[in-house]
């Protein structure tokens, strides 16, 4: 919870900055950290600009996500 509220202002210049370049963004696959809920885990990182969610594999922990840029944002490192 502590690395949120500097990803969201710092994802939201992200934002601006791949809006203005038209980029389309990527797709990666993380692994959450063991006692990370994933439920939890996943609101967090797409209520930031930068990552969306598509997909949870509960078994696994392992996230899909829809990314704005390869460098992954504090919170997203936390959740890892």
């Amino acid at each position: 919870m502590a690395a949120w509220p500097g990803t969201l202002l710092r994802d939201t210049g992200r934002l601006c900055v791949a809006a203005t370049r038209r980029r389309a963004g990527s797709f990666r696959t993380v692994r959450l950290t063991e006692g990370a809920g994933p439920a939890w885990s996943c609101a967090l990182l797409s209520s930031t600009p930068s990552a969306y969610v598509v997909d949870i594999d509960e078994d696994t922990g392992e996230a899909l996500l829809h990314v704005l840029d390869d460098e992954p944002s504090a919170l997203e490192r936390a959740l890892r």
